[in-house]
């Protein structure tokens, strides 16, 4: 296990949450006992392997506008 101090700098160089690195690890259980989804940037990063900041940042803002927009369908 690392130290606190480098898990929060490599959380902070993957620009994600120290409890998402946790979480990937297998130290933290899944999202289930919080209320809330891991972060969208390190989902994607995890599951799909995307790693391009530009495109992280693309799919964040469309990920929030469907957010905003309520998901209602035309």
């Amino acid at each position: 296990m690392p130290s606190n101090g480098r898990l929060k700098m490599l959380a902070v160089a993957l620009q994600t949450k120290t409890d998402d690195l946790l979480r990937a690890a297998g130290f933290l259980d899944t999202a289930e006992s919080e209320a809330e989804l891991p972060e969208i940037k390190a989902y994607l990063r995890e599951r799909y392997g995307i790693r391009e900041p530009h495109l992280l940042h693309a799919i964040e803002v469309l990920v929030k506008g469907l957010q905003g927009s309520g998901g209602e369908e035309d």
